[in-house]
């Protein structure tokens, strides 16, 4: 049985904006509780493993929800729509890459 602990948490998180908030929204507590346990100052309580359990297992069934209605779309596109997208692609990828520290 795995430990829910504050690594548990860092290995499954993205690093998308707002994640660190909507966690603490799902265990119903701060902001600043999130963090103390992230910190290792506080642990997860047995009460809030399900709530993080859930909350993850719902992050991973929207991600893989968007791939594979992208995929879908994928099959639908004619030779000009696909170049653009991969230009587009290209760009965005481009962009996050110099807003990374």
């Amino acid at each position: 049985m795995e430990t829910i602990d504050a690594d548990w948490i860092r290995k499954r998180l993205s690093g998308k904006r707002g994640e660190k908030s909507a966690l603490a929204t799902a265990l119903g507590v701060g902001p600043d509780v999130v963090s103390k346990i992230l910190k290792g100052e506080r642990s997860v309580h047995a009460s809030e493993i399900p709530k993080v359990i859930e909350f993850f297992a719902s992050q991973d069934t929207r991600r893989e929800s968007a791939r594979l209605r992208l995929l879908q779309e994928i099959q639908t596109l004619d030779e000009q729509e696909a170049r653009f997208l991969l230009g587009s692609l290209g760009v965005y990828r481009g962009q996050r890459r110099e807003e990374e520290p």
